[in-house]
């Protein structure tokens, strides 16, 4: 009967581990996602033309977008200290 709960805790254990693993690596997945809509976003901008780009033009509305991903973590980092980090996480996993 011991041994069963000992398992039982075991397996617990690994469980609650696999899911935080499994939550941390989906931060860096999109945090690299971000980054590639990023850089498809400027390829469609020079290669189709859509706006006579220069050099210094597009990189400002590149690093634009990078600027608001940082200003949102800045300003959201109140609520993710107020609320809990893990439920504004999963928020952002499904509206995101």
């Amino acid at each position: 009967m011991n041994q069963k709960l000992e398992s039982k805790s075991a397996i617990n254990k690994i469980t609650k581990r696999s899911t935080y693993t499994v939550l941390s690596a989906m931060g860096y997945f999109l945090d690299g996602y971000d980054l590639s809509v990023i850089s498809v976003f400027t390829f469609i901008l020079v290669n189709y033309k859509i706006y006579p780009y220069n050099v210094w033009l597009l990189g400002w509305v590149t690093g634009s977008a990078l600027l608001g991903a940082m200003v949102g973590a800045i300003l959201f980092g109140h609520y993710s200290d107020k609320i809990g980090r893990r439920y504004l996480y999963i928020f952002d996993l499904l509206f995101s």
